[in-house]
């Protein structure tokens, strides 16, 4: 984890010793403007031409169009961060005569139309609810907001009902996504009270997560809608409390300190950018901007910002420090680059093996000198030890999976573990991995249907006729075949073994 910083690092003490080259009136703060707002305008102009070339339809639900973006969430906050700077820059460069003040101003203007149809398709609710609360700051703060609501009392009591519509509508737009949102965080606050003063570490912090989940719904029965929306997170959809996670209360307490500051420190500093930083920190709440890697770098941006000195004075022992900090991170830097790239390459291979035509075997020979650098990855070792079941390696298997399940709460490791231990002939070890991967994510018929079939198959009807009631019980959506052939399956076998019981 420490070299994957290094970059950011390197990136954060670089831009504090630019900032003595570029202090007059701001001028670093313009060009991360500038470029924040060029950086925007081409995200949105890549998602109308995805539009316009392929139709929104060809997008499969949620991951939609999303520029240069994995998934939709990321990519509507860097959106809504363009906005409000462009909302700023617009309200604040009127009169500004300068080359870089003229060219922000100009640029805001054009980012607002093609900006405000990207948001929108990004679906991205997070950050819809961070760019209302930042431009609402802006309006407070910089206009005669405050004073023109004053005088017009029905219009702001009609305006606050229809922000609660709009807050409703948000909302009913994707109902079990947002439920499903405060059962992540209400489990990760379960997480941090297990372990509130050391916490868990991040690479311990899904595993633990599972756990935790599972004797959740183990204690006693819990609503429907929980068990509905309940799943197996590959991110904490809070960047806060995945450090309260991983590091407990005092985590928790640094990371809200620290978005905090930058927010204050720019606001103090009358920094253009000082409300896309309380942008980031409140889409921060809702989703994973720390595991995006531009993101990430927009994160440091601004706390270099925010940590560079008042005035155009810089100390000299300040700036020689800068510069053998510089140094070491760059020495730092390209001494892990070549470790780095080949992790990207064995990654990039992994992937590339997942679609290839090879038989199992083959499979098997190219992923093994993969694990020396991806161990680290769950869902790397979840594949791997898939593959190594397909080929026969029963016990080396289940070892590699139980290295990811120690890294993750996917329930289908311990499904894949229980499948070796039925082909090793350990019947009740399958019996408890099931048990596991059903509790951990008790709405997947997956688990069930396979605990089924190893009762009726072990001659334990009784067990595998109540098996098959409680797969009947359970809600079966129609946009998952998977899911309905499964259920097929089980109420076929359960009314076989119903008359012959």
């Amino acid at each position: 984890m420490t070299a994957a910083l290094l970059p950011y690092a390197l990136l954060l003490i670089g831009l504090l010793l630019t900032a003595k080259l570029l202090c007059k009136k701001n001028g670093l703060d313009r060009v991360v403007s500038i470029v924040l707002l060029a950086w925007t305008f081409l995200e949105s102009g890549w998602t109308i031409w995805q539009n316009i070339r392929d139709g929104l339809g060809t997008y499969q639900y949620p991951f939609i169009i999303t520029g240069s973006f994995r998934s939709p969430a990321p990519f509507g906050a860097l959106i809504a961060i363009g906005l409000v700077t462009a909302a700023v820059s617009i309200i604040r460069l009127r009169k500004e005569k300068d080359l870089l003040s003229r060219i922000q101003y100009i640029l805001s203007y054009i980012v607002l139309i093609p900006g405000c149809a990207a948001l929108i398709v990004s679906r991205s609710r997070a950050a819809w609810v961070a760019l209302l609360v930042s431009l609402l700051t802006l309006l407070f703060r910089e206009t005669g907001f405050r004073n023109w609501i004053r005088r017009r009392r029905l219009i702001t009591i009609v305006a606050a009902v229809l922000l609660l519509l709009a807050g409703a509508g948000i909302f009913l737009l994707k109902p079990d996504s947002a439920i499903g949102r405060l059962h992540i965080w209400n489990m990760e606050c379960r997480v941090m009270a297990s372990h509130p003063w050391t916490g868990v570490g991040f690479d311990r912090m899904f595993k633990v997560y599972g756990d935790v989940q599972s004797g959740y719904f183990q204690q006693k029965e819990r609503p429907e809608v929980i068990v509905r929306v309940a799943d197996s997170p590959v991110y904490a959809f809070n960047e806060y409390l995945k450090f309260g996670m991983a590091w407990g209360i005092g985590g928790l307490l640094l990371s809200l300190a620290v978005a905090a500051w930058v927010v204050w420190r720019l606001f103090r500093k009358h920094s253009v950018l000082a409300y896309a930083a309380l942008l980031y920190a409140i889409f921060a709440c809702f989703s994973f901007p720390l595991s995006v890697v531009q993101l990430k770098v927009l994160g440091t941006v601004f706390l270099a910002l925010a940590l560079m000195p008042d005035g155009q004075r810089h100390p000299r022992w300040l700036m020689l420090l800068l510069g053998i900090a510089f140094c070491v991170c760059a020495i730092a830097t390209v001494r892990a680059y070549s470790e780095e790239k080949v992790r990207r390459d064995a990654e990039r291979n992994w992937r590339s093996a997942l679609f290839s035509d090879q038989d199992t075997e083959e499979l098997v020979a190219r992923l093994q000198p993969l694990y020396v650098h991806l161990k680290d990855n769950a869902m790397y070792l979840y594949q791997y030890g898939y593959v190594l079941y397909q080929s026969g390696a029963y016990e080396e298997s289940n070892r590699i999976l139980q290295q990811g399940a120690d890294r993750s709460c996917d329930p289908a490791l311990y499904t894949t573990m229980a499948k070796n231990h039925i082909a090793l002939g350990n019947f009740e070890a399958a019996e408890a991995e099931l048990w596991k991967a059903h509790w951990l994510v008790p709405s997947r018929i997956a688990p069930l249907w396979m605990l089924m079939c190893l009762y009726a198959d072990s001659g334990k009807t009784e067990k595998a006729v109540e098996t098959g009631r409680t797969i009947r019980q359970m809600p079966v959506y129609a946009d998952n075949p998977d899911m309905l052939s499964l259920h097929d399956k089980a109420m076929a076998l359960l009314n076989e073994l119903e008359n012959k019981h």
